[in-house]
C-alpha cells in the first residue's frame, strides 16, 4: 500500500529527471524490503561503505530462523507462469495466475487456459513472491524498474527449465507468539516429545508434497495435539487450524500416529468443552 501511494506521487511529478530518480529510489527501497540477505549490509553498500560480512547478527534477517527446502517444483511452476504469460506482467499477476484466481485481470487475459493456472494453489501470494525474490537473486528471473516492474525469464533461468536440475532454497521459519507456545502452559517431556515428532511427519508429509511445513499445520496446531493427543476425528477436528479439508486430507494419517504414540509413552486424551477456543 505504501508502494502504490508512492507511485501515485512519482506519476504526478512533472520534470522526467525528477520523476526517473524517483524511480530510482523506490524501486531501491521495494529492493531492500524484500531482502533475503543482511539488510544492514545492503544499506552500507546503499551509502557506499563496504560491510565487513554478510551477517550482523542484528537484523531480522539475520536473526531469522532459516530453514532449507526442495524448491525445484515450484521454482519451475514461477518460471513457466512468467514465460507463458509473455514476460509481461509483475509477481502480484503471476502468483494470481498459479494460485487460479478468477480475477478479471486474469481471466481477460486468457491466462485461466494456461497449464500453470491454478498449479500451485497450496503457496499463499507471500510464498511466491518471497520465493519470485530469491529467483531474481539466483539470475533464473529478472525484474524490470520503474512503474512497470514486470518478470523476465533470464538466459540460466530458461536453461534450468530445460535441464530438469533440482533447486535447494530458504525460507523463514516464521513462529509467532501463539505457536512458540508463549502464555501457555509448558509441555511436559511426554507431551513434548509428541509435539518434536509431530513436527518430524509434518516435515516429512510437507516434503513428499512440495510445500512449505505450515501448509500442513503450524506450530499452534501441532501444539494442541500433543497437548490434548486427539485419539478420534472428532475430537481431532478441534484443534486450532483442522478444517474439512485438513480433516480429510492429513486427519488419519496424524491420528494413527498420535495412537501409536500415546500407546507407547502411557499418554491419555486430554478432553475439552467444544466451546473453548484454545488450550486451557
Amino acid at each position: 500500500a505504501d508502494k502504490e501511494k508512492q507511485v501515485y506521487w512519482i506519476d504526478q511529478m512533472e520534470d522526467p529527471m525528477e520523476q526517473s530518480q524517483a524511480w530510482e529510489r523506490l524501486d531501491r527501497m521495494v529492493e531492500y524490503c524484500e531482502q533475503i540477505h543482511c539488510r544492514r549490509a545492503f544499506l552500507l553498500r546503499y551509502f557506499g561503505e563496504r560491510p565487513e560480512g554478510q551477517n550482523c547478527g542484528g537484523c531480522d534477517v539475520c536473526l531469522a530462523d532459516w530453514e532449507e527446502f526442495d524448491g525445484t517444483d515450484i521454482a519451475h511452476n514461477i518460471l513457466s507462469a512468467v514465460r507463458d504469460t509473455g514476460q509481461r506482467f509483475g509477481i502480484a499477476h503471476v502468483a494470481d495466475v498459479l494460485r487460479g484466481s478468477r480475477s478479471q485481470k486474469v481471466i481477460g487475459a486468457g491466462h485461466g487456459r494456461l497449464g500453470v493456472y491454478g498449479i500451485a494453489r497450496d503457496f499463499s501470494k507471500n510464498d511466491i513472491q518471497a520465493i519470485a525474490v530469491q529467483l531474481i537473486d539466483k539470475r533464473l528471473l529478472v525484474k524490470a524498474e520503474g512503474k512497470y516492474p514486470t518478470l523476465a525469464v533470464t538466459p540460466s533461468g530458461r536453461e534450468f527449465l530445460r535441464s530438469g536440475g533440482a533447486l535447494r532454497l530458504h525460507r523463514k521459519n516464521e513462529r509467532t507468539d501463539a505457536e512458540e507456545g508463549l502464555g501457555k502452559p509448558p509441555l511436559d517431556s511426554e507431551r513434548g516429545g509428541l509435539f518434536e515428532a509431530l513436527r518430524e511427519l509434518r516435515r516429512m508429509l510437507a516434503e513428499a508434497g512440495g510445500v512449505p511445513p505450515y501448509v500442513v499445520f503450524g506450530d499452534a496446531s501441532l501444539q494442541e495435539m500433543a497437548h490434548f493427543a486427539p485419539m478420534s476425528e472428532e475430537s481431532f477436528a478441534r484443534i486450532t487450524g483442522v478444517g474439512e479439508v485438513k480433516l480429510e486430507q492429513y486427519g488419519d494419517i496424524f491420528l494413527r500416529y498420535i495412537r501409536s504414540y500415546a500407546q507407547n509413552h502411557g499418554l491419555e486424551e486430554k478432553r475439552r468443552p467444544p466451546e473453548d477456543p484454545g488450550l486451557p
